[in-house]
């Protein structure tokens, strides 16, 4: 059975979830809200972000503010404490896909990258990213415990051992 309250959590924590795109993003915005649950009850009434405005500069306040705009934040404390609670678990419970690349990708090539990868699956994917110089070009991904190689340098290995054996490529 789906509940009301669950209806607005998932749209509720969908512009988190979209605001994350690595494990560096995914583990500060985990720090502010676990800061922000911290510090909610601390002599304020009100809104999350008008609790929370003292103790947070971080974006997290203008996607509060997004919410309360739109009536789906709760009103009371003790809805706003189980509110926080269930985002932190629901963003920990995001798919991770560990990436390692050859460079040290931006920003945008970082948003592009886990929209892509979030795209296949048709669920938001959180890139543990990692950097080896070794691996040439391209990348190696791992998911579920199945690792897939499209490296510059797994494929020279692939043509060069077939050259070696007599193999057509």
């Amino acid at each position: 059975m789906t509940t009301k309250a669950t209806i607005d959590n998932a749209v509720a924590f969908k512009p988190f979830e979209n605001s994350i795109f690595d494990m560096r993003g995914l583990l500060g915005i985990l720090d502010d809200l676990t800061l922000i649950e911290r510090s909610l009850f601390r002599d304020k009434e009100g809104t999350i972000s008008s609790k929370a405005r003292d103790y947070t500069s971080s974006g997290v306040i203008a996607i509060f503010e997004d919410l309360e705009k739109t009536g789906i934040e709760p009103a009371d404390d003790s809805k706003q404490l189980n509110f926080l609670k269930d985002l932190v678990e629901y963003l920990k419970g995001l798919p991770v896909v560990k990436v390692t690349l050859a460079f040290s990708p931006t920003n945008t090539y970082l948003e592009k990258l886990s929209n892509t990868i979030s795209g296949y699956s048709n669920k938001k994917a959180i890139l543990d990213l990692t950097i080896d110089e070794h691996i040439v070009g391209g990348a190696i991904f791992e998911y579920g415990g199945k690792v897939s190689s499209s490296t510059l340098d797994a494929r020279l290995d692939e043509v060069l051992t077939k050259q070696m054996t007599g193999a057509k490529p």
